[in-house]
């Protein structure tokens, strides 16, 4: 198992080819190889100028056409605080409800 996720984690960040992104995620294999998993190829403009900011912890407003990644980008971010911090916490995410249909 744990071969597994290195191997995915490794073709992760082959997916993620630009170097911001590497550098944002290279701690986190495990969301690397999940990403690659799901077959995601390449990250949006919005998201590579978004993931450093807040990976740094700091406030971000998005203002963006739809369908340009903003709820994969704050949705990362809130998966990495939630599984990494030492207390465990909560997140709300807000939205309108036409913006997260499947």
């Amino acid at each position: 198992m744990q071969n597994e996720l290195l191997r995915l984690a490794d073709q992760a960040k082959t997916v993620l080819d630009d170097e911001r992104e590497t550098q944002c995620f290279g701690q986190y294999p495990d969301l690397l190889a999940e990403l690659a998993k799901q077959q995601f190829e390449k990250p949006s403009p919005m998201q590579v100028q978004a993931w450093p900011t807040m990976l740094k912890g700091e406030d971000l407003i998005v203002i963006v056409q739809m369908r340009t990644g903003k709820t994969l980008a704050f949705l990362l971010r809130a998966l990495i605080h939630i599984k990494y911090q030492s207390i465990p916490r909560n997140i709300l995410i807000k939205g309108e409800c036409n913006n997260l249909k499947v």
